[in-house]
């Protein structure tokens, strides 16, 4: 186990301050490193847990008094420097202005081919579902903004393929983000049959999502 846990091992735990959200994942590795080692003394377990992190890290985390109280716990440590990273939270995995940055990034970069678009779905399906089971984004709002980072011109040929499909579609309805990139996907594999189905007025005014 020396060399399981050792400064620099191959197996030692990672934690990335650039990536608050690494926390949690290198407090589960340590302590998984603890069980197989047979860890059991607080202060030992401080003291490993300051050894893998950069310097600039260590040298915060060794001042906290939760580390160099022998009376406070390993836990007791470990809840003082989850305070420091409050995004590093489960509960703060993402955020809405983390959806925002990623809506702007695609807006400005452009959705140009289906790995694009594959792209970007992953990131903002998995954000904005994290946002909508915590309650802070709606189905509605989802969508929407999924519109927001394509432009105007996707949009349409996107809007004019949702309108073939769906043809009873309230247009104040918002479409569900799964039809809106299963659109998205058809228009950009180029499988569209007609241009007429894009010069329609239907496609060149787009329902609102």
């Amino acid at each position: 186990c020396v060399q399981i846990i050792q400064h620099g091992g191959t197996l030692a735990p990672v934690f990335d301050p650039n990536q608050p959200r690494s926390l949690i994942r290198y407090f589960q590795d340590l302590e998984d490193l603890f069980t197989r080692c047979q860890v059991a003394d607080d202060k030992k377990k401080k003291d490993y847990a300051v050894t893998y992190v950069p310097v600039a890290e260590e040298d915060i985390w060794s001042s906290l008094p939760e580390f160099k109280d022998l009376t406070k716990t390993f836990n007791d440590f470990k809840d003082a420097v989850q305070s420091l990273y409050p995004t590093s939270s489960s509960d703060r995995k993402y955020t809405v202005n983390d959806l925002d940055l990623l809506i702007t990034k695609y807006a400005r970069e452009g959705v140009q081919t289906i790995e694009d678009l594959s792209s970007y779905y992953r990131q903002y399906h998995a954000m904005s579902t994290f946002l909508i089971g915590k309650n802070r984004l709606s189905e509605g709002e989802q969508s929407r903004g999924f519109k927001r980072g394509l432009s105007d011109a996707l949009w349409a040929r996107i809007a004019g393929r949702l309108q073939i499909i769906f043809p009873q579609h309230n247009p104040e309805d918002f479409y569900p983000l799964t039809d809106v990139y299963n659109a998205a996907t058809f228009v950009l594999h180029g499988t569209v049959p007609s241009t007429s189905v894009l010069s329609s007025p239907a496609t060149t005014s787009p329902s609102p999502v």
